[in-house]
């Protein structure tokens, strides 16, 4: 699946952004959150090279876990100066493995910055774990109250578990503020209301992380007030109160339980104000 690939930014002309612009962006975060309106507007944008969904890079931290797992295990063996595992760089292993995750990057997109969009949990537990290969690449986490994850959802996976697709929130949202502070690279949190309601203020924070001259940033807004966020209609720009939600009393129980907790993290509402007021 390549028809997204091989577009060149005249952006990378201009010598001040050259460098910056080498770098991979990845966009992490919850599906139903607009990470799809994130990636194509960023790389329409930016005539930057990248696929519909990455999903390879999470790859880097089964590894990280497999290599420390087997050394840990062999503690006992690498203590003895005759045996191999003793003279091997644990760290220096590792560092091996994400030049070679690097290399797979290059080849597919080449030398001139790629940008990668991987949904769900496991990119953004493994996001920190791609400094090692991109030290100076930029992270976009797109977000979303939970009340509108949920419902979007329910819409596109009816015959899924409601609590199922509450944990899938609250994981990818508690996960991120275990990630973020990890992060030594460039990051800006992007909610979905603010892509449907403030475009002006996205290209702000966007322009500002990436770096773009004035011609990218009228692209970008143009791009984000035509192109609306995967199918999720009137749910895009206008809060909905958890007692409007059309849940039941166990549905709306369960959502406290289970995302009250992020919720308040993240200053989401349960009214029709989406956010917390102050």
């Amino acid at each position: 699946m390549g028809a997204d690939i091989g577009h060149k930014s005249r952006l990378f002309c201009r010598s001040r952004d050259r460098d910056s612009m080498k770098d991979p962006i990845f966009i992490v975060g919850s599906g139903r959150s607009g990470t799809s309106v994130l990636l194509n507007t960023i790389r329409k944008s930016l005539e930057i090279p990248g696929h519909g969904e990455g999903h390879f890079f999470p790859l880097i931290r089964e590894v990280n876990r497999t290599i420390n797992g087997y050394f840990d295990r062999r503690k006992a063996q690498a203590e003895n100066e005759r045996h191999l595992l003793h003279h091997v760089d644990v760290k220096g292993f590792r560092k091996q493995f994400a030049a070679t995750i690097r290399d797979v990057y290059k080849a597919q997109y080449g030398t001139e910055g790629f940008i990668d969009k991987t949904p769900g949990l496991q990119g953004v537990k493994a996001i920190p774990q791609m400094q090692a290969a991109f030290p100076n690449m930029r992270v976009v986490f797109a977000k979303r109250r939970g009340i509108e994850v949920v419902r979007s959802a329910m819409r596109k996976f009816p015959h899924a578990d409601f609590k199922t697709h509450c944990e899938i929130w609250r994981d990818c949202m508690a996960s991120w503020a275990v990630s973020r502070p990890k992060l030594r690279c460039g990051y800006v949190e992007i909610d979905q209301f603010d892509i449907a309601n403030a475009p002006e203020k996205v290209v702000d924070k966007l322009g500002a992380l990436l770096e773009i001259e004035d011609g990218a940033r009228e692209r970008m807004l143009s791009f984000f007030k035509s192109d609306r966020p995967q199918s999720s209609g009137s749910l895009n720009s206008v809060p909905c109160s958890i007692d409007n939600a059309d849940w039941s009393e166990d549905q709306i129980q369960s959502f406290r339980e289970i995302c009250g907790g992020m919720m308040d993290v993240y200053g989401y509402s349960e009214s029709d104000q989406y956010f917390k007021s102050g």
